[in-house]
């Protein structure tokens, strides 16, 4: 040859194992390999084994079997295919996040109600369903109107519902949660079948009682006297409420289109079925709904900086004749709720962000 080879052998031994270890060096011009004997040598200029390591591999995996050069070629080509992976990977992730959308960063909704007949709708258009329970509490996760969502049913009451939201939270890491169902009417222009957008959520129970009667609690840090709701997802309600189509409702006079309003909506651990309990909660809360589980599901959301949202329909008035009114209308106005809050789904899919 033209050029000198110097061959250099190091030997070491690793635990049991002896392994050999060859440096080439040239003169000026550093010999790389040749595929066959006699062929045309390859050369590389100013370069001090660059792909050594590839070598030292290939010495290890193949042995020999196959040229040098031509084991490079093959991890060459190795590579390429992994980089067209992960291309085809990309290209698919960008096209399937549509029909896996949730929240803006791709949490889940979720949903909850108090009854199993405000459930009844949402669970029937549910996709994809599947089922997990935990504290005897069973969550549904699926796909509502192309967006992921968890749903459950907490049961009558604020203790129940604070377990439900506080599970809801640690176990599925939702975006943003709400809360669908019916409501007893403090405003006297609301009917059954009309929904009440909860801007703000208050418990009714929670204070001190003395000889001059009830007094709400004391706002602390904590634990505001109201609960907010953000205005990303009131301003998505304004949309719904626009454009919803809900169910008309029969009455002596014939069929109401039933309204949509925004308003406050009071919690308690109690049916309020006393008008003069109706007056007393309007003058001190201007409370347009009162209910049952609202407020405690929105403070442990607003505790943990998850958005929330209450949505009511009005089943009765919250005067003597509630729990008749309660039974005949039910049905029709937790089929509102759920139809509200489905196309609440469709437009928070459109308008993504949300925040506490």
């Amino acid at each position: 040859m033209a050029t000198d080879r110097i061959c250099i052998g190091l030997t070491y031994s690793l635990g049991t194992e002896s392994k050999a270890k060859t440096v080439f060096r040239n003169s000026g011009e550093k010999y790389i390999g040749q595929k066959n004997a006699g062929q045309k040598h390859y050369r590389q200029k100013n370069k001090w084994q660059k792909n050594r390591w590839q070598k030292n591999r290939w010495q290890k995996n193949v042995g020999g079997k196959i040229g040098w050069q031509e084991y490079i070629g093959r991890e060459n080509r190795r590579g390429n295919m992994t980089r067209l992976f992960q291309i085809v990977i990309v290209v698919l992730a960008v096209a399937w996040w549509p029909l896996c959308a949730g929240s803006s960063d791709g949490r889940p909704t979720g949903i909850l109600t108090a009854l199993p007949e405000e459930m009844q709708v949402l669970s029937q258009h549910l996709k994809d369903k599947r089922m997990r329970t935990f504290l005897g509490v069973t969550f549904q996760t699926g796909k509502l109107e192309g967006r992921k969502v968890v749903l459950a049913t907490s049961g009558i009451g604020k203790i129940n519902a604070a377990k439900t939201a506080a599970l809801l939270l640690d176990r599925f890491n939702p975006g943003e949660v709400i809360f669908s169902g019916v409501a007893g009417g403090l405003n006297p222009d609301l009917a059954p079948g009309d929904i009440v957008i909860g801007t703000r959520t208050a418990q009714h129970d929670f204070g001190k009682l003395t000889e001059r009667g009830f007094e709400p609690q004391t706002p602390t840090a904590e634990t505001p006297l109201f609960i907010e709701a953000p205005g990303e997802l009131l301003r998505a309600a304004d949309r719904v409420a626009a454009r919803v189509k809900l169910a008309p409702v029969l009455t002596t006079h014939g069929t109401r289109t039933p309204r949509v309003i925004r308003g406050v909506i009071i919690t308690g651990d109690v049916f309020v079925a006393s008008p003069t309990k109706v007056a007393e909660l309007r003058e001190t809360f201007k409370a347009d709904a009162v209910e049952m589980e609202g407020a405690a599901v929105a403070l442990v959301c607003w505790q943990q900086r998850v958005p929330c949202m209450v949505i009511r329909s009005i089943s009765d008035k919250a005067d003597v004749g509630a729990w008749e009114d309660f039974e005949r209308f039910i049905k029709m106005a937790a089929d509102n709720s759920a139809r509200f809050t489905l196309e609440l789904l469709r437009v928070l899919t459109e308008q993504p962000k949300v925040t506490p």
